[in-house]
Order: structure tokens, then sequence, then C-alpha cells
């Protein structure tokens, strides 16, 4: 049985390639069907066609490898977050970048702040959304946004307080 393409996925990887071209001032399919193993003058001819996910065929499927994927995250750069946020949405995650360098108490104060808003817009509008009984599906979508929106918040509070320099480090 041969894997459907996630449309949403490939959407998503189309975009990063297209902005990290623009961002380079290069043609992004040329760029890296090298480096995705397609050589010769058509390679970026067999990318377009590997990221074509509407004229799938089950019986010579070309789904992009874990090898693919893993070529393009670590060649994109900071266009890779475009991917791993429609690969987590696919799969109702949330994806936050690690903080490299050591944070701050004022780093701190500031995120929780905005976690501590964050949730208390999750709180509004299920309250509101709730006030007559019944979620109808424009509520529904506002209210999984706002819970996105407080769970990237919570992450990033989470990560800096992981690379919190301690009074410990600081010895």
């Amino acid at each position: 049985m041969a894997l459907a393409k996630h449309p949403y996925i490939y959407k998503a990887i189309k975009e990063a390639m297209e902005r990290f071209g623009e961002r380079h001032h290069i043609t992004a399919r040329q760029h890296f069907a090298p480096l995705l193993g397609f050589t010769g003058p058509n390679g970026h001819i067999q990318v377009g066609s590997y990221l074509n996910y509407t004229s799938y065929n089950p019986a010579a499927p070309h789904p992009f490898s874990v090898d693919h994927l893993a070529v393009l995250l670590d060649e994109l750069g900071d266009d890779r977050q475009i991917i791993l946020d429609a690969i987590a949405r696919e799969f109702d995650m949330v994806v936050i970048p690690r903080k490299k360098e050591k944070a701050d108490v004022a780093d701190i104060n500031l995120l929780v702040d905005l976690a501590n808003m964050e949730n208390s817009d999750v709180f509004r509008v299920v309250k509101q959304s709730m006030a007559d009984g019944i979620i109808d599906e424009e509520e529904r979508a506002l209210i999984l946004k706002e819970i996105e929106e407080a769970q990237k918040a919570n992450a990033k509070l989470k990560d800096l307080v992981l690379h919190l320099a301690t009074k410990k480090d600081a010895q």
C-alpha cells in the first residue's frame, strides 16, 4: 500500500525552498537538486515532480524520504521553521526552536507576562464561545488558534527557564 502525500506539508516544503531562494537570490530547485540526489540538467524538474502532490501516482510514488527532509532542514536554516510548523500542525503539536544562549531574569519576566496574556485569551475566548451553550465551527477555530498561541508562549517560557543562568552556574 502506497502512502499518500500530505498536501499541507508538501506546500510548506515548497514555500520554505522558495523563501530560501528569495533570501539568497538563487533558483531554489536548482540549488537543492544536487543536494537531494537529482543530478543532470533536469534535476530541478525532478525536484518539482517530488513536490507535486496533486499528480500523485500510487503505482510509482515519489514521496520525499526522511533523508530528503533531513537535507532540506539542514540546508534551509531559519526557513526550516515553515516545514516544522506544517508537520507539527498536521500532527497537532507545537514546535519551538530552542534558545541557544543563557536566559536572564528579565527575559523570564517578559515571557511569563506573555504566557499569562495568551492563557487569559484562551480562557476569555472559551467563556465567550460557551455563553450560548454551543460552540460553532468559527468559535472552535478561534479557540484552537488561541490555544496554539498559548502553547507556543508556554513552550518558549519553558525553554527559557531550562536555559536560565542559575546561581550555581555563576559560581
